[in-house]
């Protein structure tokens, strides 16, 4: 609702500055330390119809970890829903500390919430199919920089890659929106040609936006660290 005056950004909330140092902390002990980090986004304040199609409703989405697939690993054979007491306590356990900290940086929603739904990696295995609950895609690592470096893009250096199958998606750069779609236009590159990279000019407006783009500094970022 417009009354909670909730941000279109996002926050992202860290224990301290030492990102690397913060998620060793977490994942030695998950279910007491603070987490590696937690991202808080309102997907309702960002559409600008949501208000007209559910009033007096917001909605609000958070993730927090690494959570450890160690943590879980034990129901990986259960089945969603039927996973007993243990589980739900667990990850009710995380569900509260995440609240928590939505209700630290925004208090105006503590007495508003009346439904929360929470997913742990086997709730990522069930929904999107993966193996130790991933949902982020190829790890950021050394080796996959080199692998950008030596063979990967929309066509991959590869041997053997069939002729004329071009590749997009996120995992061609970072995780993310931006470099999903970012993604769409080096795969179109290889088909269009080279010069298809002016096609961003006409999308920023033309070459003074264009140039303007180029030359302001990008916004503050919702970063915090924890108190």
């Amino acid at each position: 609702a417009k009354s909670l005056d909730l941000p279109r950004r996002n926050l992202w909330v860290l224990p301290h500055d030492d990102l690397d140092k913060a998620m060793a902390e977490f994942h030695k002990a998950p279910t007491e330390a603070p987490f590696g980090y937690v991202g808080i986004a309102f997907p309702s304040a960002k559409d600008p119809t949501f208000a007209e199609r559910h009033p007096g409703k917001s909605t609000a989405a958070l993730i927090a970890g690494d959570v450890p697939w160690s943590v879980f690993a034990e129901w990986e054979h259960t089945k969603v829903h039927h996973r007993g007491t243990e589980y739900e306590d667990l990850k009710a356990l995380f569900q509260e500390r995440m609240l928590a900290e939505l209700f630290r940086h925004y208090p105006q929603v503590k007495d508003k919430v009346v439904h929360v739904s929470s997913g742990t990696p086997l709730d990522t295995n069930f929904y999107l199919g993966k193996t130790q609950g991933e949902s982020y895609g190829l790890q950021l690592s050394p080796a996959k920089t080199q692998a950008e470096l030596q063979w990967l893009g929309p066509v991959p250096n590869v041997e053997g890659f069939p002729k004329g199958l071009v590749l997009a998606g996120q995992d061609l750069g970072s995780d993310g929106f931006a470099p999903a779609v970012t993604s769409a236009m080096m795969a179109a590159v290889p088909i269009e040609g080279f010069l298809h990279w002016l096609s961003v000019v006409d999308m920023l407006g033309g070459w003074r936006s264009f140039a303007k783009a180029l030359c302001t500094e990008p916004p503050a970022v919702g970063l915090q660290t924890a108190a």
